[in-house]
């Protein structure tokens, strides 16, 4: 049985975001990642300036790989359009680049990219991959929404309805993406939400959230839940058709524990660490999922290279991700149930600065990191 130093599980975001920073600070880590080749995932590949700035800082040139700027926020909610600047300028970035590269920064930093490596289960200082074994001195667990055998998350107190996520990329004709230039459109609807983001010229990333039992109530077809969003907010129909998708199916994710907080949840064992949406998992409507899949695998670094505990890594994240999480949650159950939105819609239409502050205060705050 071969033994290394760190395993992390999962190379997206948080896991190679984490493993670069360990790699660099000369630690022998080891990426574990299932799919053999680079992929989409459920993602709304939206990136707030914090993690731009994270991302560049780590040596990802994001213009090269994509970087498609949004200044403007259009909310759709209430029967009502409401439109106004964002109070800073982010960036779309394909999942599929960004995880690639960062992956290969590293890679060239020392760390070990095992991909097609599938971990089908973990204990104290090992883990399985079918029938091999690999002794670990330690356990990253950063595969993202999906949850590893015996290591599931807690669901966040209150939370008896999971959420499906959803991800289609359209090319929806030349008018209809002339008015989605430069802009993220949130658009909310019975049983829950969709963004909507230009990743090119041509292309836009539709993510959806949407609650178990609405998705249930369309009989799980996709087709028919874009029918019911298009007719909550019939702006977005021209997008959601269907002869405009580009793939013959969504991606999708399960039982996504929106307002999963580690630090609520209680430290594990102490081999056994989590990151990115392992760690939490805010409301989507934020836009600040990557930035916190990039910014949590850095301070998971420094806390492992200075030998700190677990109770100390809590400590980080809640400070960092706690008032982000807790004020985004609070937009999403302003926004559930038509009279609330029809309320909100309308007090945001009187108030055109409130949808810049709404922005503003979901965002990890810079002076925290």
């Amino acid at each position: 049985m071969s033994r290394i130093g760190t395993a992390v599980i999962g190379g997206g975001l948080a896991g190679s975001s984490t493993a670069l920073a360990l790699a660099r600070r000369g630690h022998d880590v080891t990426v574990f990642e299932r799919d053999p080749l680079p992929c989409d995932k459920v993602c709304g590949e939206f990136l707030s300036p914090e993690g731009c700035r994270e991302a560049e800082a780590m040596g990802l040139d994001l213009a090269r790989l994509g970087g498609e700027p949004v200044s403007r926020l259009r909310l759709l909610a209430g029967g009502r359009s409401i439109s106004g600047p964002l109070p800073f300028r982010a960036m779309t970035i394909p999942r599929i680049l960004l995880d690639a590269e960062l992956r290969t920064l590293a890679a060239g930093a020392g760390a070990d990219i095992r991909l097609g490596a599938r971990v089908s289960s973990v204990g104290e200082g090992e883990l399985r991959l079918g029938s091999e074994r690999v002794a670990a001195n330690r356990i990253v667990l950063a595969n993202g929404k999906l949850d590893l055998r015996g290591w599931k998350r807690t669901a966040a107190p209150g939370d008896r309805d999971h959420y499906i996520g959803l991800k289609m990329h359209y090319r929806p004709g030349a008018e209809t993406m002339a008015v989605l230039r430069d802009t993220i459109v949130l658009c909310f609807f019975d049983g829950g939400y969709a963004g909507i983001v230009p990743m090119d010229a041509d292309t836009c990333n539709v993510s959806i959230a949407v609650t178990r039992r609405a998705w249930t109530a369309c009989s799980r077809d996709y087709g028919q839940l874009c029918r019911v969003i298009a007719a909550e907010c019939p702006d977005v129909a021209p997008v959601l058709r269907g002869d405009t998708a580009i793939w013959p199916r969504p991606l999708a994710v399960g039982h996504v524990p929106y307002g999963y907080q580690a630090w609520a949840a209680g430290t594990g064992p102490d081999w056994l660490w989590r990151v990115g949406d392992q760690a939490a998992v805010i409301p989507s409507l934020s836009g600040t999922g990557m930035t916190m899949a990039l910014i949590g695998g850095r301070l998971l670094a420094a806390c492992l290279d200075e030998g700190r505990s677990q109770a100390d890594y809590a400590r980080d994240l809640r400070q960092v991700f706690a008032g982000p999480m807790w004020r985004a949650e609070g937009v999403a159950r302003i926004l559930q149930g038509r009279r609330r939105r029809q309320v909100a819609s309308r007090i945001a239409d009187r108030f055109p600065g409130l949808l810049a502050r709404v922005a503003r205060i979901t965002r990890v705050a810079p002076g925290s990191l």
